[in-house]
């Protein structure tokens, strides 16, 4: 299966469901909170992390795809962020150096 697609079979139903999230990237001083699906691609969320935000990266030249290109192509590396309980807070994303 793909980055962040899940699949589960039950009695009468089978689900699915694209995206891993929350995600948190930093770039040049900038961070930010998204879902990625590599069917529908990136979606920005709130602060709260769990809610998709009203406001996207629609052009190219917003920061953000800088981001998630560099992010992108250095193999989309990231790790799970867990709180004391163990419990999942976020995964961090790690963009190699080198890139912009």
């Amino acid at each position: 299966m793909g980055f962040g697609h899940t699949a589960s079979n039950g009695p009468g139903f089978h689900l699915d469901a694209w995206g891993k999230g929350p995600l948190v990237i930093r770039h040049k001083g900038r961070k930010w909170l998204f879902e990625f699906s590599e069917m529908f691609g990136p979606s920005l969320l709130r602060r709260d992390g769990w809610t998709i935000s009203d406001r996207q990266p629609i052009t190219e030249k917003h920061p953000f795809w800088a981001a998630f290109e560099a992010w992108r192509k250095g193999g989309m590396v990231h790790r799970a962020v867990k709180d004391k309980r163990g419990r999942l807070r976020f995964y961090a994303c790690h963009i190699p150096r080198g890139e912009p």
